[in-house]
């Protein structure tokens, strides 16, 4: 059944209200008590509140707060930067990694927390659900296991996390195994496995031919990463990547973010910021051969039929 309204942090809104919408990016985010992630955190509405107006003045009217209880959500923060904005901010229930989460105790009782926060209206979406670099292990078994509890009991869709589309594969098949429906999943990050060459895109479309979205949603983030241990992508091979995979017929199949998370990120600090989507990218699908529909898709049609249903 498809919603008719989506549950922001300031209360339901027509869907037909939220696009251009941006699937995955962060309002309120503070990593830093993981030493691995302590660049990974964003100041207060002081900042992000003027970060957040840009994206606005860009034509943007939606953003998708990936960050989970376990990742510094902050629920009154984002209500203020969401009225002060005008930009309407749908929160996340979830946990995130293993090395950034609590143990998981109890399946059951975690997936009735993402049930609770789901139909109190807190959250709207489970995610960002993760695997890392390491081997799965009962966390993410546990962990995925109970987003799939809740995301079959409430209808709420799904956004992971991945190490450049590693496990993205086991993720799909955990999902669906427990009668999550592959078309509320999208698949984060796999925009970064797209330095491993033509071959890995392909395999992208076999994971959107299976119903999954694919989450390009690192746009500009193009520098040497050294969490990641790789050089990220430029913005020309992701618009690129995107253009062979609406050729091969799945421009349904993608959604595109930027994952801001950090403070360089932020165009107060030299980044590209919210908009640059909007203002950037978008130019640059033009470029590379992507029609002005297929692109529109991306950040309209696409994420409100995955949030929707």
């Amino acid at each position: 059944m498809t919603a008719s309204t989506i549950c922001t942090v300031t209360g339901p809104m027509p869907v037909d209200d939220l696009a251009p919408l941006l699937y995955h990016e962060h309002v309120t985010l503070d990593n830093r008590s993981t030493p691995s992630l302590a660049a990974y955190w964003l100041p207060g509405p002081e900042v992000m509140e003027g970060e957040v107006k840009a994206f606005a003045r860009a034509g943007g009217r939606s953003l998708v707060s990936l960050t989970n209880q376990c990742m510094g959500r902050d629920l009154e923060a984002m209500r203020g930067i969401s009225r002060s904005s005008g930009v309407n901010v749908i929160a996340a229930t979830g946990c995130y990694t293993r090395t950034a989460s609590p143990p998981i105790d109890d399946v059951d009782a975690l997936a009735g927390t993402f049930i609770a926060e789901l139909r109190d209206g807190t959250a709207a979406v489970i995610g960002e659900i993760g695997t890392g670099d390491w081997s799965i292990g009962a966390f993410e078994r546990d962990l995925f296991r109970a987003a799939a509890i809740a995301a079959v009991e409430t209808g709420a869709p799904i956004a992971t996390h991945t190490h450049a589309g590693q496990y993205a594969g086991w993720q799909l098949d955990t999902l669906t195994r427990h009668g999550v429906p592959a078309e509320r999943i999208v698949l984060g990050h796999v925009d970064e496995g797209i330095v491993f060459g033509p071959a890995y895109v392909e395999r992208l479309a076999a994971l959107a031919d299976r119903g999954a979205y694919l989450g390009f949603d690192t746009v500009g983030i193009t520098y040497y990463s050294a969490f990641m241990k790789r050089q990220q992508p430029s913005d020309e091979m992701r618009a690129q990547a995107i253009q062979r995979l609406v050729e091969l017929g799945y421009g349904e199949r993608i959604l595109i973010s930027h994952d801001i998370c950090r403070p360089d990120h932020l165009r107060v600090n030299g980044g590209w910021g919210f908009a640059h989507i909007l203002e950037v990218f978008m130019p640059l699908l033009a470029e590379q051969g992507v029609g002005d529909s297929d692109a529109r898709k991306l950040i309209d049609a696409n994420p409100i039929r995955w949030l929707a249903g």
